[in-house]
């Protein structure tokens, strides 16, 4: 259960008297009709070539043991054509030079850490192209300004990376 006090994978329960909000799951199926699978794509991935149009996959890579080897299943789910969209912290960045061992992205469930070129090149080796590269800088917006701020994420140097990448059409 995440501090927010939805359980991911369980379908909702009432414990001591406090009722947990449903799953997204759920909310995703009995409100908006949509399909999901729980489970991780490594159960699915075989099944699903060529699936899908898009992936988007947030604040999720660096927390993978081997990142290479879930872009390549990510990008055999994608139809030609098909984008993924990735957003990771950026090991090069300000903050990361600023807090040092206190910076808030070098945790210890963060098992991979990323610069937009190590990113561009896991997707390459996935058989991906870039589409947009871009980066976003907030963390320190109110001690140097949004202008500076706006000039990091122009050079890549935001503290999160915001990347598209696209399977090429044959």
């Amino acid at each position: 259960m995440g501090t927010s006090g939805w359980r991911w994978s369980a379908p909702a329960t009432s414990t001591k008297g406090w009722r947990s909000p449903p799953s997204p799951r759920a909310v995703a199926r009995t409100s908006y009709g949509h399909a999901t699978h729980g489970g991780f794509l490594e159960d699915h991935w075989q099944s699903w070539p060529e699936r899908f149009d898009g992936i988007v996959l947030f604040d999720l890579i660096e927390h993978l043991q081997e990142p290479d080897r879930f872009m390549e299943q990510v990008a055999s789910c994608l139809r030609p054509g098909g984008v993924v969209g990735i957003k990771t912290p950026n090991l090069l960045c300000p903050e990361a030079d600023l807090f040092g061992p206190w910076y808030h992205s070098l945790k210890r469930e963060h098992l991979q850490f990323f610069s937009m070129d190590s990113l561009t090149m896991c997707a390459a080796s996935a058989g991906l192209e870039p589409v947009a590269l871009g980066s976003l800088s907030h963390l320190l917006s109110g001690f140097v300004g949004r202008e500076q701020c706006d000039a990091w994420e122009r050079e890549g140097l935001g503290a999160d990376l915001a990347c598209w990448y696209r399977r090429p059409v044959a």
